[in-house]
């Protein structure tokens, strides 16, 4: 795919590790590019402000703020930006709130690479994906 039509991801999580780790996945994808990464909540939603991404990747916990709050920021300026929720919380409560606040997707950091890049591909095209594990 030229680079034009590549999803462009932007993924915001406190560990640096694992955004490196998540940026080695998707980059490693042909239909795919990293458009940039953010270390906290306030990172997060000025990068999506100037690199307006496809999809945002984002954790629940963030070291300036809830992952929830900068989802609703994010979804104010814009409804219909997608976000996935990339995330060590299990169960039903983050997984609603977050949904409730505009997820489109809600994955476990635990998720093997292929199932997060399945997700990326199916909240770009409009859908809505929450593995049955999310909803016990």
């Amino acid at each position: 795919m030229t680079n034009a039509n590549c999803i462009r991801i932007l993924s915001v999580d406190g560990h640096p590790l694992f955004r490196e780790g998540v940026a080695a996945v998707i980059n490693s994808q042909s239909d795919m590019t990293l458009a940039g990464t953010a270390s906290d909540g306030s990172e997060g939603i000025e990068a999506f402000r100037a690199l307006r991404p496809d999809v945002i990747l984002i954790d629940l916990r963030l070291p300036d703020r809830s992952g929830l709050d900068v989802i609703i920021a994010i979804r104010s300026e814009v409804p219909d930006a997608r976000v996935i929720v990339l995330t060590t919380l299990e169960g039903d409560m983050g997984a609603q709130r977050a949904l409730k606040a505009g997820a489109r997707g809600y994955l476990l950091k635990s998720t093997p690479a292929q199932q997060m890049l399945d997700m990326i591909r199916q909240v770009h095209v409009g859908n809505k994906c929450v593995p049955p594990e999310i909803c016990r």
